[in-house]
């Protein structure tokens, strides 16, 4: 099945937002694979843009990322329903729209981990995105790509 890319987006718009748990994946200098499970929100509708958080000096992830912003999250959903997503991570100031939607989504109004002074925020603009249902294991598959 082929969608128009408004349709698409609004597709991985809707999962994202129902699945914000996701696995993070980075590379160290030396090209080995890290991942971590974040949460991850919507920053823009129309262009997938999504935001992330960490702590500087306590996980792997923001040293990483500042070596190699490349990319790649894996969101799970029910039915054997993924959306894959690889693009490029930016770090962006301690307030703004990342920070905010993060407390938001996470119900985190005391700010207790956004807050705290080794938080680093990011912005992630795709490149890449994959979505894939395998309802029931039968075919056929919904599985659909677009290149940003």
């Amino acid at each position: 099945m082929q969608r128009s890319q408004e349709d698409f987006v609004s597709l991985v718009r809707n999962f994202v937002a129902a699945h914000p748990l996701a696995t993070l994946a980075t590379v160290n200098p030396s090209g080995e694979p890290e991942a971590a499970c974040v949460v991850v929100v919507l920053l823009d509708d129309h262009t997938l843009k999504l935001g992330f958080s960490t702590l500087e000096g306590i996980y792997r992830k923001y040293r990483y990322l500042k070596e190699n912003p490349c990319v790649a999250i894996v969101f799970f959903g029910h039915e054997n329903a993924t959306v894959q997503y690889e693009g490029v991570a930016t770090e962006v100031g301690q307030e703004g729209q990342v920070r905010d939607r993060l407390e938001d989504e996470t119900q985190d109004d005391s700010g207790q981990f956004s807050r705290m002074p080794e938080a680093r925020f990011f912005e992630v603009a795709p490149r890449w995105i994959r979505y894939s249902h395998f309802k029931d294991n039968q075919p056929p598959f919904d599985i659909e790509e677009w290149s940003f």
